[in-house]
């Protein structure tokens, strides 16, 4: 049991890493789009 819930703890860090890499993905895509977008409505 304490094996089991030891891999759902490792299971539970590893997917929140992965998620913060996913959210500073997200990050930086808006950002770009944010920045390229006045230049677009000048444009």
């Amino acid at each position: 049991m304490a094996a089991l819930i030891d891999k759902t703890i490792r299971d539970f860090r590893m997917s929140r890493s992965q998620i913060a890499v996913r959210l500073a993905q997200n990050l930086r895509v808006l950002a770009n789009e944010f920045l390229h977008e006045p230049l677009r409505i000048v444009v």
